[in-house]
């Protein structure tokens, strides 16, 4: 696949992040993000399967990091349920 590179702004902390994350997650970064972006018209079957692959390890890839950075299935459920700004 052809790619074309863009800039986005992010915290400081995501792009550190972003650097520092391994090659891997990277790539299923950059799947999440091109699947967001596109209409769903620009999406064919074979496309939209890899995009929904990309997502799947993209989460179970960062439900591992949180997990081993200490995050609490009961503080995820604090942060999912807090009132929204």
């Amino acid at each position: 696949m052809q790619t074309e590179p863009i800039t986005i702004n992010v915290s400081p902390r995501a792009a550190r992040a972003f650097r520092n994350a391994s090659p891997a997650t990277q790539r299923h970064i950059q799947d999440l993000l091109e699947f967001a972006l596109m209409k769903d018209e620009e999406l064919d079957e074979a496309a939209f399967r890899a995009a929904t692959e990309a997502l799947e390890r993209t989460v179970d890839e960062m439900g591992k990091m949180v997990r081993e950075r200490g995050l609490t299935d009961e503080k995820l459920d604090e942060i999912l349920n807090a009132p929204k700004a």
